[in-house]
């Protein structure tokens, strides 16, 4: 898979008082998906994982400006949102941190992802042929009361 799951949960326990998200976050996640997301449980993360900031075969994870503080799962929710065009790299991402994707708080973590995602795509043309990916995803868990 390339990142395993050990290597999020030693993120996860590093403690620090830098935030990786500020309010614009959640201002764009209630202009992005309608809905005010409350997060309950937050972590230290990368705050930016995606395939281009990967290295393997031995693990090496780039790009750390933007970590700190973030909302518990945004890692594992990133890294399965920007999966969503290669499905059995997605359900691979899923089957790895599914103990963490399947909670409340990664339930969160994804619409949060999903949100910042769909802002990128379309207000900055970022990623494209995700957006219909991202609402597919979205629906479910916002129908859900996943916020």
């Amino acid at each position: 898979m390339g990142v395993p799951a050990h290597s999020l949960d030693r993120l996860r326990q590093v403690s620090t008082s830098r935030y990786a998200t500020r309010g614009i976050d959640t201002r764009r996640v209630r202009d992005t998906l309608g809905v005010d997301l409350h997060i309950r449980r937050w972590e230290t993360i990368h705050n930016d994982l995606h395939w281009n900031n990967l290295l393997a075969p031995e693990l090496g994870i780039l790009d750390w400006e933007f970590w700190g503080r973030g909302p518990a799962g945004t890692d594992a929710a990133s890294l399965y949102c920007y999966s969503l065009l290669v499905p059995d790299v997605a359900r691979r991402v899923w089957r790895t941190f599914g103990t963490v994707l399947d909670t409340d708080d990664g339930q969160r973590a994804l619409l949060w992802v999903a949100a910042r995602l769909l802002h990128r795509a379309t207000k900055l043309g970022d990623h494209p042929a995700l957006i219909t990916p991202l609402h597919e995803l979205t629906a479910p868990l916002l129908r859900s009361g996943g916020a």
